[in-house]
């Protein structure tokens, strides 16, 4: 039969194990406000050696599957915002445009009408080489725009890494402190980072057996391996703002993961500058070099007012790329616009064939392959960027609300409730004061033995 000594250390050990319970509340409590905190509960169990209860230290509240749900959401969340952000800063850049490009290749045409009623019009001439100068530069504005574009995009993919390296640094040494102690601060501290990383790089985020968390990107490349990191780099080109480089590792080989992350932040920015601004630069050249050529055939094709034969009236490179950024109107031209080529060759002067036939290509299947016009190309252009930034902020919202709805859940399951506590506390408070009561009453029971012996 158990003694008074071992009376009194039962008893003692009940009130440990309550006021440790008293503890655990009051850090819940004081922690109701702390982002990624999980509740937390003292964990008693029968002591079936010494009889009585004993805290058996703290756990924390979670749902793996939960946290799983919640990192591939913050991916996929990532990789919409970024999207958005890229999306709407091109569209609003082409569009602060001074003179949009739909609308300076419309004015050009416009110009060409007008010659087409007095071609030696000096006062027309000047109008139209004005306006072929005008939708040069709305041509150059854009390429710009597209540029400026895609090297922010590069910058922000850069910044990204930096970050990415530090999160997977931060979830390594919680692997190694939780190796050796269990401590529910660092796990939760481990558990935001691992979060944020998959905003930032999508993956997801493993707890193995051993406790250890296992980060991997999408693709398969290995971020953290317990208490070891393989750091995420990103080569940029300054002369194409449309190239973008991303490994994995250090050492002579490091894996090249550029087409493989596709979520995340990082995965946004390297879709917006390889995809969609890579896109819209060679769409932008495209147009620009099929323009000028149908001009110029045009053009070259017909008679100045002094009777010579046409010149180019764009000055363009031999192939599709980079013609939007490098497309200027003819010197020569901008000098003498008196050497329009308004008239059929061969033809007196007064004639309007050459500036008809010019006049004919605003309504002529010039451009996207032959399936548009020059002006409804650069229609297309312009909102397929505006198309693709109102899906990016669709999926957005349908993220956002996702996300919602995890922390809702997360908070169901591992969430401080102030009156749960309180209820709890009050529990752990009338079986302490029991406990205390039960040592008082053991500890004056040995004293009057004593007294007696």
């Amino acid at each position: 039969m158990t003694n008074l000594f071992g009376l009194l250390g039962l008893g003692g050990r009940a009130y440990g194990a309550h006021s440790a319970g008293v503890a655990t509340i009051g850090n819940n409590v004081s922690n109701v406000a702390t982002e990624g905190y999980s509740r937390q509960r003292v964990d008693l169990n029968a002591d079936i050696v010494l009889g009585g209860v004993r805290a058996d230290g703290v756990y924390r509240t979670e749902d793996l599957l939960l946290g799983m749900q919640e990192r591939d959401n913050a991916s996929s969340l990532g990789f919409a915002s970024s999207s958005t952000s890229a999306l709407l800063g091109l569209d609003a850049s082409l569009s602060a445009i001074p003179s949009s490009l739909p609308e300076s290749i419309s004015a050009f045409f416009d110009g060409l009408n007008a010659l087409q009623g007095a071609p030696q019009d000096g006062n027309r001439q000047q109008d139209v080489v004005q306006r072929a100068r005008s939708m040069a530069e709305g041509f150059s504005g854009a390429a710009n725009a597209i540029s400026s574009a895609a090297e922010n995009a590069q910058l922000r993919a850069s910044m990204l890494t930096g970050e990415i390296n530090q999160l997977s640094a931060t979830i390594a040494a919680s692997n190694e402190t939780l190796a050796l102690y269990d401590n529910p601060t660092v796990a939760d501290q481990r558990d935001l980072a691992a979060s944020r990383l998959a905003e930032l790089v999508g993956g997801s985020g493993r707890i193995d057996p051993d406790g250890q968390m296992r980060f991997v990107a999408n693709g398969g490349a290995v971020l953290v391996d317990g208490d070891r990191t393989h750091p995420m780099n990103v080569t940029t080109n300054p002369s194409d703002p449309t190239s973008i480089s991303v490994t994995v590792g250090s050492g002579p080989s490091p894996r090249d993961v550029t087409t493989e992350l596709g979520a995340g932040q990082l995965g946004a920015e390297i879709e917006f500058i390889t995809g969609t601004a890579s896109d819209s630069m060679a769409q932008l050249d495209q147009l620009a070099f099929d323009f000028a050529t149908s001009i110029n055939a045009v053009h070259t094709s017909g008679q100045a007012a002094d009777g010579t034969t046409g010149l180019p009236m764009f000055d363009i490179p031999l192939t599709p790329a980079g013609t939007a950024a490098a497309i200027s109107v003819n010197q020569t031209l901008q000098d003498d616009p008196s050497l329009l080529a308004t008239a059929t060759l061969g033809e007196p002067a007064g004639d309007i064939g050459g500036v008809s036939s010019m006049l004919a290509l605003r309504d002529g299947l010039t451009a996207a392959g032959g399936t548009r016009t020059a002006t409804d190309e650069a229609i297309n252009l312009l909102a397929g960027v505006g198309r693709l930034a109102n899906d990016a902020q669709a999926a957005e919202s349908l993220h956002m609300a996702r996300g919602d709805m995890l922390a809702s859940r997360r908070d169901a399951l591992s969430g401080v409730s102030i009156e749960e506590e309180m209820l709890r506390l009050s529990e752990f408070q009338r079986a302490a004061e029991a406990a205390s009561t039960y040592v008082s009453t053991i500890d004056q029971m040995l004293a009057n033995l004593l007294a007696t012996l």
